[in-house]
């Protein structure tokens, strides 16, 4: 029973993680329209940080309640190191037209696009997978309402289709 109490709390908490993860992926879409596919990464490397140096001060006789300081802190590091790079790097391919050739890199056999608000954009990707991929498939929502004055376009906006 007691193992049973332990695996629940543990799940318990490995669900609060991949909340945290989920609700991180929402918000970054939601408020900036973008998908960074590198969040996965960021965790990996900050809990990585985290854990290594928290770690190496333990051995070396840190208090142990500084090592929740610690976790934080070196994971807020990694991202405030990494982010900008990443961010200027990669996210701004979409700005710069190269956006569908980055994900051509990839070397994916399905790209299924459900984030393009604007016609240049779907333009511009489909013309850079176009013949290269097994299956494209487009779910974005340009000119569901017709044509958008306000992008995104929601449920909201008046439709004159």
């Amino acid at each position: 029973m007691e193992q049973l109490i332990a695996v629940l709390i543990d799940g318990i908490i490995y669900s609060a993680w991949l909340f945290v993860a989920a609700v991180g992926l929402t918000l970054i879409y939601g408020v900036m329209k973008i998908l960074n596919l590198t969040h996965g990464s960021f965790y990996a490397l900050g809990a990585y940080a985290a854990a290594s140096l928290t770690g190496a001060l333990l051995a070396a006789g840190m208090e142990p309640m500084l090592s929740y300081a610690v976790l934080l802190g070196s994971a807020l590091l990694v991202a405030l190191v990494l982010a900008p790079l990443i961010e200027r790097g990669l996210l701004n391919a979409e700005k710069r037209g190269d956006f569908g050739g980055q994900i051509l890199a990839l070397e994916p056999d399905i790209v299924i696009d459900m984030i393009c608000f604007t016609l240049e954009s779907a333009r511009q990707l489909t013309t850079a997978l176009k013949g290269k991929i097994k299956h494209f498939l487009h779910c974005g929502t340009i000119w569901v309402h017709g044509p958008s004055e306000q992008v995104p376009t929601n449920e909201s906006q008046p439709r004159t289709p």
